[in-house]
């Protein structure tokens, strides 16, 4: 599986100074250890994300990639390489906004009030998954709802856990 975002999309997103900053913890300017750091970092916020959005209403891994995922993917990159800085150099966290940034845009694409979007043909990425794959209200068309949220007690299982409101409990599933 390919990663979701480039080293060029993270410097875009966090800045290519930044990024070969936060990247080289020796501080030794060792092109190849900044390169395989920011690969590192590529490579985890795309397993984080998919790991985030395996129980939601997106099938994971992503083919085609939405551009809002290569985004979120970058700012996570950024994060992650900042932190290890921070434990070398200690500084204040400058990545603050980008974390609040991150975590409300987490929240709202696991809420549905983000939708995704295809990376092509601009069409929003319809409900896929097998465990929590849209709202409904015939619980025999949802074949797949009940794989995750069975777990849950008292859930009306025609939600789509994970995204929505629960009628029969009033609150998030």
């Amino acid at each position: 599986m390919a990663d979701y975002v480039t080293a060029a999309q993270i410097e875009l997103v966090n800045g290519t100074i930044n990024t070969r900053i936060w990247a080289d913890l020796d501080n030794n300017k060792n092109a190849i250890t900044i390169a395989a750091r920011i690969t590192w970092a590529a490579e985890l916020s795309t397993e984080y994300l998919n790991g985030r959005l395996s129980l939601s209403r997106y099938a994971v891994p992503f083919i085609a990639v939405p551009k809002m995922i290569t985004h979120m993917c970058a700012i996570l990159s950024g994060i992650l390489l900042y932190d290890g800085r921070v434990i070398v150099t200690e500084m204040r966290d400058q990545v603050a906004p980008k974390r609040k940034e991150f975590r409300r845009l987490i929240r709202e694409l696991l809420s549905g009030q983000l939708r995704l979007t295809h990376p092509t043909t601009g069409d929003p990425i319809e409900c896929t998954s097998y465990t929590a794959p849209f709202v409904g209200t015939n619980p025999s068309e949802n074949v797949g709802y009940k794989k995750y949220c069975i777990s849950i007690p008292n859930c009306c299982h025609t939600c789509c856990c994970h995204s929505c409101i629960c009628d029969k409990l009033n609150s998030w599933c």
